[in-house]
């Protein structure tokens, strides 16, 4: 049997190759990069918690979601979660 022995310099090689390739796969996927993996950003919100956010009421967010100014995740059928980069996003567009 014989044995595969790769560089030190292939092995950096193909980590710069892997990460360009992941972040493009995540760009296609609209999910945050790798630089923002594990930052609060990610951290996903309940209904209640982005009204709150936003100080703003329940109602008033379903509104803000129908009309388009504030981005969503749709999980099932009635429930959405929101990321506070979009909640911020949104906060820098629109005068509540």
């Amino acid at each position: 049997m014989r044995g595969i022995f790769i560089q030190q310099s292939d092995i950096q090689e193909l980590t710069t190759e892997f990460r360009k390739i992941l972040q493009e796969e995540l760009a296609k996927l609209n999910l945050p990069s790798s630089k923002s993996i594990g930052e609060e950003s990610t951290k996903l919100l309940s209904k209640k918690e982005a009204a709150a956010y936003l100080t703003i009421s329940l109602p008033t967010l379903t509104k803000l979601i129908k009309s388009g100014n504030v981005k969503a995740l749709k999980i099932g059928k009635s429930r959405y979660r929101f990321r506070k980069s979009d909640l911020q996003n949104s906060l820098n567009k629109t005068k509540f």
